[in-house]
């Protein structure tokens, strides 16, 4: 068979090898199984069982087997140590093949498989800790992951990290020689010992130089401590980074408790397993609540923890370890086992499947420790109750201090830069040489100087930054950029502020300022807010700014959703408290101030203590109660028995975080059964001490003794302070209302035992009667809370108790974290017995007479506001000299020095009781007494001294309920202001402006803020999630929109006065558009007039349209309506600014008071204009609201009937001579309502107008639509409907008819032929039209010039009309009566005949007709020779006619005819600026024919031509 050969194609005399690639494709498999292995790593233990089985196919491939990397530059001696080769590099630098792009990185490959595998392990080992698993199980996992760093580092021995990974591993293991081998390996060199060849050391070799100089100091070694290098970081940056020193902080360290005689090189296993506590975070708080979980389930399954075993403390990234034996790694001997196999695979399926939601609460708490200042910032969420009580710690001091460490770093790193800067003077002394390299680095070698060479990633950054470097920088003034963005909004401000003064100044109300003093109060605040004069409105000022700037959840909760009258336990159900629980909480004491007692801090002592936990054998209730000792015990500065020397408890004198309190209590709680068995034994023992000494020397207290006296008086007032709680709560817990108080009995007991000895045993002294002093007062609040308690009893504690601290100096004496006794003191006494003497006026208010409004109004008027209230003599007299009782001036005195809380439910149980009689203007004015209370709650001194969390928490919260009393306030005073205002005075009005004046200036703070985002000035808050980014957004609507309200309540109130005091305004009204324009302008720019709704916007709409003012408003009235409905009018008024106004539905009330400003607008426009205008638009949609209104009313549908009636009536020619002089009319009855005033202001005409202009204006090309014609006539006919005889609005009519009837017969002869009655009754419609509108004309009398004009072409075209009707084709078809016959009765025989209504007029009767209307017309209007030339025509035709009724009338001679001619030809319009237009001839050509036809008939003579 024969094949085929191509010609084209040449013979490869040279045939290409076979390549084998089986290389290649082995290294790319393995890469593929490394980067598996490396991905299931990075993503967490839930995959740890997966990598661990990525890692071990990774080194089951085929690279691993080839027999240049299998042993790598190391050989194993006669007595089985490792020894070090020269040339660890030589086998493979022949063996690679460098043009091998995937070989190249063969090396590196398994560099990194044997670091990362190593690491690996490690990451398991920690995992299986936190999971509870001994030290012992994972001994051979630490073990192998040092194996494979030796592998790892016989490949590349230039990794400074793996060296001191190495080292740490070997340090944990307790394998001393590995460690120091490792350290010294750090400092490269090829002599012995080591380098210090280092100008400066970095992370790695500082950390080594410490471990070194630890190491060798315990083994007393001076030469070797000599060389060390000499130079160290600066200490701020070694403290800084010491976090980052330690690779492994989890491992536990053999070298950090090295001593002179404690070098070994073994540690037993332990012997038992150990319970492992892990914090979330290095703090006692931390710690108490991982061990308030280990109580929670002890509770729930009883001898868990002691079955477990005794409790460690593993503090993250922290010194402490635990001191149990670590496993014994011997020095590394013999062969080594395999590699690729995994010592902690095995276990990880286990250890995953034990918890994984333990991983993942692990993971989220690491989370929490990276960023220590955010998770500071962010409040607990353990329910509403840690909110609301003292939380906070100044966020500005955390930042400041770590700016403060952050500069003093950075100093440092300045100073150390400018002393390694090389000097013209010094030269650089070379560096050490560096080690040989691995085969992994020979393929990339370089050149070096001494030094170690940058990455070419690095190289490379640094070239590109070079090159993209400008040469010189653009100077920018930002500051005056930002300046001139918002002047906008500073010229608006300024101007609603001057307005606002100049108003309210009239009115003694002067606390508004200006926009400078708000401004120079912000600037001061960012500049130095340290060294600002604090003021409550500064402080409000700058913690809304850090709210915003700040925001969270626990934020939006309080902001959003606070009661201030809601159930602290459940205040977003809307749980509502009884008025008595209200005056029980809120009239207690004021807890202490801030200046006397300090933020506690929570991590001081906590490694020590954890030391000494993991150095003793404690159970978790052991170690619990030792943490309870942290906060009640006092420090113990002496071992002898000098009580003096011993300090106050934590839990007295520093302020705890609210978590804290928490976590506290409910140890306490779940610990008081171990803790009172406790505390009795110690007091056991104390009496048997005691005794033991009765015969002998009186005993002596000890610092112990007293440590327990106080620790049972803290506990006495802990549990005081949980009963209270739990009797205030809306709905109890029944068994802890049971339970707490035989807890508080029992300890009443055990402290007063113990207060009985210190009494006896010890001289007097401050301390002692601090301690007397408290359980006092401790006893008789106990006393009190009790449900049998005698009220008298307890104010004749309270007044002994009162007596001795008089008698004392009056002391004050302050429990930081107590709430229910915060501060012992006189002050706290009389308000104690303020409290318990105003206890009968809440019980009666909220007792059985509070559903009496009477009642209410009573007994609450006087003491909220005594100035409304008058009282009478005997006599029944009205005097004004006479004072409230004294029951009522302790009770005035009591809310004064109370809460505001308290003050403000009495208000709203006034306001309901009000409410309920129907007393509008008084509901309104406990509205304005409530806000008034919200603006001096904002303006007391008192809240400088509250913690920042509390203080801003409560700015929210009384800022949430400032904006629902407005909310309320605003619906009644805006709308119904007359009655709102009736008891209001001159002090009322004046308060109630200055305190919106006051609040209005820390709102305004917020415009500014929000001023300095929309122009790029501030940047704005990244809030995340998105849960929370929108609760911001919402909150910052709830500020705009009580901006808005707080402006809108205040111009109520300026209303009310003005309307009060005229005389000191010159003009009132426009006083009060001055001021709404002002405002507009303000929230306009800012894009607020949206809130709340539109309000703003509708309000001022209102008052535009309804006062009279002397000025003109329409550009402000038009930007109103543009902002509601956008709506737009004409082009001369400034509708220029989007205000973000949201689309208004326009209802039909606003449309009718609309119709006034609408046609003034549209008079000043051509209709012509009007159709291609806005205007057009916002005519059409007030028309939509609007309608034909009128069709309800009984007087229309009957004019409307006369009026169709009438139109389809035959012309009689009487008629229509009467109507020229002006004697017809239609009886039509009169209307009065909301539709005659829209046709009294000429709205249906105009609308009429405009859709007859529209039509006329439409380019007819063929049979058009009449619609626009039929709405014409429509609207023209539904205003005469409401008997306004105007003659425009006929005449318009008539235009339409005739237009019709033009339109009918213009494009088609088919109503000619077929149709012909319908064409007769448009035409008689139209001539109807013409007649009243002349009728009407003439009785007007007295016209304007423009309206004769207007005339002259209404007679104009009815005369055309007339005239056209006797031509063909409609040949006097509209005069014809015999459709219209009608029965008669015969004088002659009395019978009913059918006849003619009237004889229809003639021909001549018609020209005759339409002659006189032509020359009526020529008269108003002699330069039109329309009207001259249709006058020649009606005399032609009536000279011509042989009509009997020419006899009649007057004899039409030639002459006339060819005069009117003459006069048209002299009427036409002549040539404008010498442009040529086309002749009109019609004249003249009707000249030369009527004067031909006249020579023709004989009637005149050629020769007088």
């Amino acid at each position: 068979m024969s094949t085929f050969a191509a010609l084209n194609i040449e013979a490869d005399d040279s045939p290409e090898e076979e390549i084998d690639d089986t290389r290649e494709i082995q290294i790319e498999e393995a890469l593929k199984l490394y980067q598996t292995a490396l991905k299931l790593h990075s993503l967490g233990p839930k995959h740890y069982k997966e990598a661990a089985e990525a890692y071990d196919a990774l080194f089951k491939s085929e690279i691993f087997k080839l027999p240049q990397y299998t042993d790598l530059g190391a050989d194993i001696s006669d007595d089985g140590f490792i020894e070090e080769v020269d040339e660890p590099s030589a086998v493979s630098v022949a063996a690679v093949d460098e043009t091998e792009t995937a070989a190249s990185a063969l090396p590196q490959t398994l560099y990194l498989s044997y670091k990362n595998y190593g690491q690996f392990l490690l990451d398991t080992v920690r995992y299986a800790w936190e999971q509870g698993g001994d030290i012992a199980d994972t001994a051979p996992s630490t073990e192998s992951a040092i194996r494979h760093f030796a592998d790892a580092l016989e490949r590349d021995d230039t990794d400074l990290e793996l060296w001191r990974k190495c080292a740490r591993v070997g340090d944990a293991l307790r394998s001393h020689r590995i460690s120091r081998f490792c350290l010294e390996s750090v400092f490269e060199g090829n002599g012995d010992g080591i380098d210090d060849g280092f100008e400066q050391l970095g992370i790695e070799q500082a950390g080594a130089v410490g471990d070194l100089r630890k190491f060798f100091t315990a083994l007393h070694d001076p030469l070797s401590l000599a060389q060390l290098p000499q130079k160290q970081p600066r200490k701020a940056l070694l403290n800084f980074l010491q976090r980052q020193i330690d690779p492994f902080p989890y491992l536990p360290s053999a070298l950090k408790q090295l001593n002179g005689g404690s070098i070994s090189c073994g540690l037993a296993l332990p012997k038992i397993k150990r319970l492992t506590v892990t914090p979330s975070a290095n703090s006692w708080a931390a710690l108490g609540e991982k061990l308030l979980e280990l109580l929670s389930k002890d509770d729930s399954d009883q001898g868990t923890v002691e079955v477990q075993g005794n409790l460690q403390i593993c503090l993250a990234d922290s010194d402490v370890t635990m001191t149990s034996p670590a496993a014994t790694l011997p020095i590394i001997q013999g062969r080594r086992p395999s590699k690729h196999k995994s010592s902690a695979s095995p276990d990880m399926g286990e250890a995953e499947s034990k918890s994984k939601a333990s991983t993942e609460e692990a993971t989220a708490k690491d989370t929490e420790m990276k960023d220590p200042a955010q998770a500071d910032e962010k409040p607990e969420s353990k329910g509403d109750e840690e909110v609301n009580r003292n939380t906070g710690e100044d966020a500005r001091d955390d930042t400041a201090k770590e700016n403060e460490d952050e500069n003093a770093v950075d100093k440092d790193k300045e100073e150390g830069e400018k002393s390694t800067e090389p000097t013209d003077d010094i030269e650089a002394r070379p560096g050490p040489q560096t080690r040989k390299r691995s085969s992994a680095s020979i393929v990339n070698e370089e050149p070096t100087d001494g030094v170690r060479t940058k990455s070419k990633r690095i190289r490379a950054r640094e070239s590109i930054a070079d090159t993209q470097a400008q040469p010189e920088e653009v100077i920018f003034d930002q500051t005056r950029y930002f300046e001139d963005r918002l002047e906008i909004y500073t010229h608006a401000d300024e101007w609603m502020f001057s307005t606002a003064n100049d108003l309210l100044s009239k009115f003694g109300v002067e606390e508004l300022g200006s926009i400078d003093q708000i401004k120079q109060m912000l600037a001061s605040i960012e500049s130095d807010p340290d060294t600002t004069e604090i003021t409550p409105e500064t402080l409000a000022v700058r913690d809304l700014r850090y709210i915003v700037e700040n925001w969270s959840d626990a934020f939006g909760k309080i902001a959003l959703h606070s009661d201030i009258f809601a159930d602290t336990q459940d205040g977003l159900k809307g749980v509502r408290k009884s008025g008595l629980s209200v005056f029980l909480e809120h009239s207690k004491q004021v807890g202490a101030k801030a200046e006397q007692a300090i933020d506690l801090v929570d991590n001081e002592g906590l490694e020590q203590f954890a030391e000494n936990v993991n150095s003793s054998n404690l159970t978790v209730q052991e170690v619990a109660f030792k943490w309870l000792e942290k906060y009640l015990k006092p420090d113990l500065q002496s071992l002898g028995h000098d009580i003096s020397t011993v300090t106050d408890s934590s839990y007295a004198t520093q302020r705890m975080p609210q978590s804290t309190q928490d976590t506290l209590t409910q140890i306490l709680v779940r610990l008081d059964g171990f803790v009172y068995v406790r505390m009795r034994e110690f007091a056991l023992s104390l009496e048997k001490r005691i005794l033991s000494h009765a015969h002998e020397t009186s005993y002596s207290f000890t610092p112990d003794d007293l440590t327990a006296v106080e620790i049972s008086q803290s506990i006495y007032e802990l549990h005081l302070d949980i009963y209270d709680s739990i009797i205030c709560q809306k709905e109890k817990d029944q068994e802890a209302a049971v339970l707490q108080p035989d807890r508080l009995n029992r300890w009443r007991a055990l402290t007063r035992g113990y207060i009985s000895y210190y009494l006896d045993l010890c001289a007097v002294d401050n301390r002692q009667t601090a301690i007397v002093l408290r359980h006092l007062w401790a006893t008789t609040f106990h006393e009190n809370m009790l449900d049998d308690q005698d009220r008298v009893y307890v104010l004749a504690c309270l007044g002994d108790i009162r007596r001795a601290l008089v008698s004392l100096g009056d002391p004050v004496i302050t429990l930081a974290n107590n709430t229910t006794m915060p501060e012992i003191s006189t002050t706290a006494i009389d308000q104690e017995v303020s409290r318990l003497k105003a206890m009968s006026f809440f019980t009666d208010i909220f007792g059985s007479g509070k559903d009496d409004p009477v009642h209410l109004i009573e007994t609450i008027e006087p003491v909220l506001n005594p100035s409304a209230v008058r009282y009478t003599d005997e006599n029944g007299n009205v005097s004004e000299n006479i004072e409230p009782s004294t029951t009522v001036q302790n009770l005035i005195e009591f809310l004064n020095q109370g809460d505001a809380t308290l003050k403000l439910f009495l208000w709203r149980r006034l306001r309901e009781a009000y409410d309920s009689i129907d007393y509008p203007t008084k509901v309104v004015s406990c509205h304005f007494k409530a806000l008034e209370t919200v603006v001096q709650e904002l303006s007391r001194p008192v809240r400088m001294d509250l913690p920042v969390k509390e203080r801003r928490f409560s700015l929210l919260k009384w800022l949430k309920l400032a904006d629902d009393i407005l909310t309320s306030v605003m619906r009644r005073v805006v709308n119904n202001s007359e009655v709102s205002f009736e008891c209001f005075d001159w002090a009322h009005l004046q308060m109630s402006m200055s305190s919106l004046a006051r609040l209005s200036r820390i709102l305004q703070s917020f415009a500014f803020y929000e001023d300095g985002v929309r122009v790029g000035q501030i940047a704005p808050a990244d809030v995340r999630p998105a849960s929370t980014a929108k609760s911001l957004e919402q909150f910052k609507e709830k500020l705009r929109g009580l901006f808005v309200k707080i402006w809108m309540v205040q111009y109520a109130l300026l209303r009310e006065g003005i309307g009060q005091n005229k005389e000191l305004f010159d003009t009132p009204l426009d006083d009060r558009i001055h001021f709404l324009r002002s405002v507009h302008n303000a929230l306009g720019l800012r894009s607020y007039c949206k809130y709340p709704k539109n309000l703003f916007v509708k309000l001022m709409r209102d008052e535009l349209l309804t006062l009279e003012t002397d000025d003109v408003y329409e550009d402000d009235l038009a930007q109103v309506l543009y902002d509601l409905y956008k709506f737009k009018f004409s082009p001369h008024l400034d509708v220029s600014f989007e205000h973000g106004c949201p689309y208004e539905p326009l209802d039909q009330e606003i449309a009718l008071k609309l119709v006034d400003f609408t046609i003034s607008q549209t008079k000043r426009m051509d209709i012509k204009d009007y159709l291609k205008s806005d205007l057009k638009t916002t005519v059409d949609a007030l028309q939509r609201q609007i309608g034909l209104m009128g069709k309800s009313e009984v007087s229309t549908p009957l004019n409307k009937r006369i009026l169709s009636r009438f139109l389809k009536t035959p012309i009689n020619p009487l008629d229509l001579f009467r109507c020229v002089q002006g004697i017809t009319g239609l009886s039509m009855i009169p209307v009065y309502s909301r539709s005659a005033e829209l046709a009294d202001k000429g709205w249906f005409t105009f609308l009429g107008s405009a859709a007859l202009a529209k039509f006329r204006s439409l380019k007819k090309i063929g049979p058009t639509p009449t619609d626009d014609l039929d709405l014409a006539a429509t609207l023209f006919r539904h205003d005469l409907e409401h008997g306004k005889d105007r003659w425009e609005t006929w005449y318009q009519l008539a235009q339409v008819y005739d237009l019709r009837l033009e339109e009918d017969v213009a494009w088609s002869a088919e109503k000619l032929n077929n149709d012909r009655e319908d064409l007769a009754t448009v035409e008689r419609r139209a001539i109807h039209a013409y007649s009243m509108a002349v009728a009407t004309a003439v009785q007007t009398g007295d016209l304007k010039p423009n309206e004769k004009k207007q005339v002259s072409d209404l007679y104009a075209e009815f005369g055309l009309r007339i005239y056209a009707s006797t031509r063909e084709p409609l040949s006097m078809g509209a005069f014809d009566v015999s459709p219209f016959m009608r029965h008669f009765s015969s004088d002659a025989d009395q019978r009913m005949y059918e006849g003619k209504p009237f004889s229809a007029m003639k021909p001549f009767s018609a020209w005759y007709f339409a002659s006189f209307l032509f020359h009526k017309a020529t008269k108003e209007d002699p330069m039109n020779w329309r009207n001259h030339f249709m006058f020649s025509k009606c005399l032609w035709k009536m000279y011509c006619s042989n009509d009997p009724l020419k006899e009649r009338y007057k004899t039409i001679e030639p002459s006339d005819i060819l005069d009117s001619l003459t006069d048209a030809i002299d009427a036409l319009p002549k040539k404008k600026d010498g442009r040529a237009s086309e002749p009109i001839l019609e004249p003249h050509f009707k000249l030369v024919s009527i004067t031909h036809k006249l020579v023709r008939r004989g009637d005149l003579d050629v020769s007088g031509t």
